[in-house]
């Protein structure tokens, strides 16, 4: 029997068993939809990155003996989200760069009123914790965004 007429579930028992056709054929058959998924999710980077390390994850579990009897589509799609949802979690990779210069010292501006301060405060409150990190140190401390990759930590 041709490894293309195997059931899904077939292949899984075989790629357990240290098949690598058989893993290879349901890369084949699942890619174009785990792709069509990746594309899906916003700030996860490379689909094509993501879709391999989800199918890279399955084939780890495979061979350790766990993963999925049956239904690999549904747990591929598991682990694509569950990966895309741990590098949106990861800060953003994008050059310090990127980030303003330090606000000057404006002394002849007027005090900001007490309803202007609590808008001020609630969208730097809104930020994530790194970004209010990033806007401290650069508008109130006055240091250079390139200091603050070792402050940061990235």
């Amino acid at each position: 029997m041709s490894i293309t007429a195997l059931t899904d579930a077939e292949l899984l028992d075989q790629a357990r068993n240290g098949d690598e056709a058989a893993f290879t054929e349901l890369y084949v058959r699942h890619h174009a939809a785990a792709l069509r998924l990746a594309r899906t999710y916003r700030r996860t980077g490379d689909p094509d990155d993501l879709v391999n390390g989800a199918f890279e994850r399955v084939l780890g579990a495979l061979r350790k003996g766990g993963g999925p009897t049956e239904s690999f589509r549904a747990y591929l799609f598991v682990t694509l989200r569950r990966l895309a949802a741990e590098q949106g979690d990861k800060p953003d990779d994008s050059s310090l760069d990127a980030v303003p210069e330090p606000v000057g010292d404006e002394s002849d501006n007027p005090e900001l009123d007490s309803a202007d301060r609590a808008l001020i405060a609630q969208a730097y409150e809104s930020l994530p914790d790194q970004w209010q990190a990033v806007l401290w140190h650069t508008a109130v401390e006055g240091r250079q965004p390139k200091e603050l990759a070792g402050v940061l930590g990235v």
